[in-house]
């Protein structure tokens, strides 16, 4: 006798397609006139932005030479992804409900650091800390055609195995 697997249904008891991934594509930014490095800095937390500050005055004084002054502080992170996953995810305001959809897609990305499909996306926006709920009428189809229709915040479809790139 065989065995049937259960084939996954979504949370509407449909059958899960097969769902592409997403990402948020640096050289989308740059090919489109914009500094992406300026682009996500502009999401960092309070904390963050102060250091960027403090960091950009203390380098604007700098001699020609390059020496600096042994002070307590410190050069601005060199990646902003990296510092919106170390620190700014854990702000109460990183992801609020008052957000945009794509606005919360795009800051979700760069704290996941990694691509995702859109049912994954909608289960992480509707269990975000503090937002829960908020964008649970999003239905990953819907989802799937706002990152699809993007020209703003540079989504990309993540090439799977055996898709060109």
């Amino acid at each position: 006798m065989t065995q049937v697997e259960d084939s996954p249904t979504d949370a509407e008891g449909s059958p899960k397609a097969e769902r592409r991934s997403y990402f948020v594509d640096p050289t989308w930014h740059e090919r489109n006139g914009r500094r992406f490095a300026a682009f996500v800095e502009s999401r960092v937390c309070p904390s963050c932005r102060r250091k960027l500050e403090e960091g950009r005055e203390t380098t604007q004084g700098e001699p020609t030479g390059g020496s600096r002054s042994k002070g307590n502080r410190q050069r601005p992170p060199a990646d902003p992804v990296a510092t919106i996953q170390s620190c700014c995810v854990t702000a109460t305001d990183f992801i609020t409900p008052r957000l945009p959809v794509l606005e919360a897609v795009f800051r979700l990305l760069l704290a996941k650091g990694s691509p995702m499909d859109a049912e994954q996306i909608r289960e992480s926006l509707s269990t975000w800390p503090g937002v829960e709920g908020a964008y649970s009428h999003l239905s990953a189809d819907m989802l799937e055609h706002l990152l699809e229709s993007d020209s703003y915040y540079g989504f990309r479809p993540y090439p799977h195995e055996g898709e060109g790139q």
